[in-house]
């Protein structure tokens, strides 16, 4: 189930780097949540959860940054519809 933690915010990143800290709430199983951003009355996808660490007894959430995730999509960002992405998909390697 998609929760909401209303004014959770960024904690940390580096310019460049793929890692963005988060005090957002995150348990075991969140992985993969997305943490969005509203802007202009629009939600987009800013970070995808991946981790909790514990650091001097306070919980840090661990997020791949949405900048990251685009760049590594190359050339397929462009805004293709998600059949037509499944569509032209690479086929799994045969076992």
């Amino acid at each position: 189930m998609l929760m909401m933690h209303p004014g959770c915010a960024v904690t940390g990143f580096r310019e460049g780097e793929a890692i963005t800290l988060h005090d957002c709430d995150a348990t075991h199983g969140d992985s993969g949540s997305p943490i969005l951003v509203k802007e202009g009355g629009k939600y987009s996808i800013a970070a995808i959860h991946v981790a909790t660490l514990e650091a001097n007894g306070e919980a840090h959430g661990v997020a791949i940054s949405g900048a990251t995730i685009l760049a590594g999509f190359g050339e397929t960002r462009s805004r293709r519809s998600l059949p037509d992405v499944i569509e032209n998909a690479a086929e799994p390697p045969a076992e």
